[in-house]
């Protein structure tokens, strides 16, 4: 399949207890022959770090969010904006998923699913931080499912082929538009009456 008529995958996961998770996604998206996006790379300033999240999410047609138990990864406090909220990276992706009206879905981590051991636990405001980010996900209308298996998570991501289908036929619709205009320049400068026609217009 050609790669320009491929959705891409925004994958927006906390890496420390859903790593194995993440990959679960990734695998289940190539079946359904979407193209998984992840930043799996990040610094502690807040801003160049979230202009660069910001545009790869924008890049992509979907993102897929999973919910698990911790926080990951936050910015320096120093370089937030002044009022600016503590946010972690994960949920600053969600936050820019919405902002950008890109299509979600939104996976929730049951207590029994099987995350990764943490080599450090959690201090308790970063705890406190998920559980809020957790509930307020919960309670929205985007949510797609929660899951308490990994082969439940890889079944619920492959669920999300028909919608993602109806991408691809967006994607396609597009993509002629663009082939048929680069075909009519082509054939205005390549044949001088038409030149000559395009210019008298």
């Amino acid at each position: 399949m050609s790669q320009a008529l491929t959705p891409r995958v925004f994958v927006s996961a906390v890496s420390s207890d859903l790593r194995s998770a993440r990959k679960v996604v990734n695998d289940a998206l190539t079946r359904i022959e979407c193209l998984p996006i992840e930043e799996s790379v990040f610094g502690t300033e807040y801003g160049p770090i979230r202009e660069m999240i910001a545009r790869k999410i924008e890049s992509c047609q979907a993102v897929v969010h999973l919910v698990g138990r911790d926080y990951g990864g936050e910015p320096d406090s120093k370089t937030l904006p002044a009022g600016q909220p503590r946010r972690s990276w994960t949920q600053i992706e969600y936050d820019l998923a919405q902002e950008q009206n890109r299509n979600l879905y939104l996976l929730v981590c049951d207590d029994l699913f099987p995350f990764d051991p943490l080599a450090v636990p959690e201090p308790a405001d970063k705890s406190d931080f998920q559980l809020a980010h957790r509930q307020a996900v919960l309670a929205d209308p985007e949510l797609w499912h929660i899951v308490r298996t990994a082969d439940e998570l890889q079944q619920q991501v492959e669920r999300m082929k028909i919608s993602l289908d109806e991408l691809r036929a967006e994607l396609t619709s597009v993509g002629e538009t663009v082939e048929r205009g680069l075909q009519e320049t082509v054939r205005q400068l390549t044949d001088p009456a038409a030149l000559a026609e395009s210019i008298r217009r």
